[in-house]
C-alpha cells in the first residue's frame, strides 16, 4: 500500500475498516455487550436525561475501548491464556444468567398481561418505564458524588466489556493495517482505519440505546412494558443460546 496511493484516495481507503468493523460487530460477545449495556441503563435509567447521558457515555468508553484493542495496547492482557481461560469461565457463566433471564422475562410477560401487575414481575421493571410520579429515586442521587461515581462505573463497565467481547476475533483486516503501520507505514491512514473501525464496532449498543430511548418516551406505559418483556426475552435467549455455541465450538 503505497504512500501516494493513500494520500490521494484517504477517505475512500478508510472504507473497509468501518465495514469490517460493522461486520465484526456481529457476533455473540458484542450482543453480549449490547444486552449487559441494556441491564445497565435499566438500572439507572430513570430518566430521558440519564439513559441519553449515561448510554452516550457507555458507548464512548466501548469505542475509546475498541481503539485501544486495535492498537494493541490490550495486548498484554487478552493474549495472556489464564486471562482467556478466566474470560471463557464469565462467558459461559454470563450465557446461563441470559438463558435465566430470558425464560424469566418470558414468564413476566404472562403474569403482566393477566393481572397488569409488576409486582408480579421475577426481573424488576427496567427503570427507564417506571412511573416516576408514583417512583421517584431518591433525591440524594443528585448528589455530586454519586453522579461522579455512576460516570467512573459507567467508564469502567463500557471498558471491560468490550475488552472481555475481544475473546471473539477481529478480521485479517485489522491485522494487516498493525502491521502495515509497525512497517512504517502511512500513521494517519492506519489510526483513522483503527478509529473507524471502533466507531463501527460499537451500532449494537447504538441501536439498543436508540432503543431504550425509544421505549422511554412510550405513553401508554403497559404496552410499553409488554414489548419490552417480549423483546428482551427473545434477546436474551437468542444471544445465550448463541454465546455458549459459541463457546462450545471455539
Amino acid at each position: 500500500m503505497g504512500h501516494e496511493i493513500v494520500n490521494q484516495n484517504f477517505l475512500f481507503t478508510l472504507l473497509p475498516a468501518f465495514k469490517v468493523g460493522v461486520n465484526d460487530a456481529i457476533n455473540p460477545c458484542g450482543f453480549a455487550t449490547a444486552l449487559v449495556f441494556i441491564y445497565y441503563l435499566s438500572a439507572i435509567g430513570y430518566t430521558q436525561k440519564r439513559v441519553f447521558w449515561f448510554g452516550l457515555l457507555f458507548i464512548l468508553s466501548s469505542v475509546a475501548a475498541h481503539f485501544g484493542l486495535t492498537i494493541g495496547f490490550f495486548d498484554p492482557i487478552v493474549t495472556s491464556s489464564l486471562v482467556l481461560l478466566l474470560l471463557r469461565a464469565f462467558y459461559f457463566l454470563l450465557t446461563s444468567a441470559f438463558l435465566v433471564l430470558g425464560v424469566l422475562n418470558i414468564m413476566d410477560r404472562w403474569q403482566y398481561e393477566k393481572y397488569s401487575d409488576v409486582r408480579r414481575f421475577r426481573c424488576k421493571v427496567p427503570a427507564f418505564l417506571k412511573d416516576l410520579e408514583n417512583e421517584k429515586p431518591d433525591h440524594k442521587i443528585k448528589t455530586f458524588l454519586v453522579i461522579v461515581g455512576f460516570i467512573l462505573l459507567v467508564l469502567v463497565v463500557g471498558i471491560l466489556v468490550t475488552v472481555c467481547s475481544s475473546l471473539y476475533p477481529q478480521r485479517e483486516y485489522i491485522f494487516i493495517v498493525h502491521s502495515y503501520l509497525m512497517a512504517g507505514g502511512n500513521g494517519r491512514f492506519a489510526f483513522a482505519s483503527f478509529f473507524q473501525y471502533a466507531v463501527a464496532s460499537t451500532w449494537p449498543l447504538v441501536v439498543a440505546w436508540a432503543a431504550v430511548l425509544c421505549l422511554n418516551m412510550a405513553r401508554k406505559k403497559k404496552k410499553a412494558i409488554l414489548y419490552y418483556k417480549v423483546i428482551s426475552s427473545a434477546l436474551f435467549l437468542s444471544v445465550g443460546v448463541g454465546l455458549g455455541y459459541f463457546l462450545l465450538s471455539s
